[in-house]
């Protein structure tokens, strides 16, 4: 365990439960963060995959964003409410980013000649 450094050790309990209770907070406000610029990644409609508790491998797509999560429905109509640090794109939707890059190239190409 940790030791307290010296000044924090002269803290009454009330002062370092309120101590506590800001670094908590804190930690939840920089998961949440986090959160949201990792669910930046993908779009509604976006085809994902992530690995169950289970081990296996669930395919789905994007339906909504959540405060941490995102809601993901499988083909099979099960929803599951999953962190995006734990979801990919799956080949499809890479494939798919890849023909819409290249259609925005051509249409750059036509407006420049």
């Amino acid at each position: 365990m940790m030791e307290l450094p010296e000044s924090l050790q002269k803290w009454s309990d009330e002062e370092l439960r309120a101590l506590n209770h800001a670094i908590v907070d804190h930690l939840k406000q920089r998961r949440a963060v986090q959160a949201r610029m990792e669910m930046t990644r993908f779009q509604r409609g976006c085809k994902v995959e992530f690995w169950s508790s289970e081990g296996d491998l669930i395919e789905g797509t994007v339906i909504k964003f959540n405060k941490k999560t995102v809601s993901v429905l499988t083909e099979e109509g099960t929803q599951w409410n999953v962190s995006p640090s734990l979801l990919s794109k799956t080949a499809d939707t890479s494939n798919m980013a890849a023909a819409q890059d290249a259609k925005v190239i051509d249409f750059m190409d036509q407006l420049e000649s």
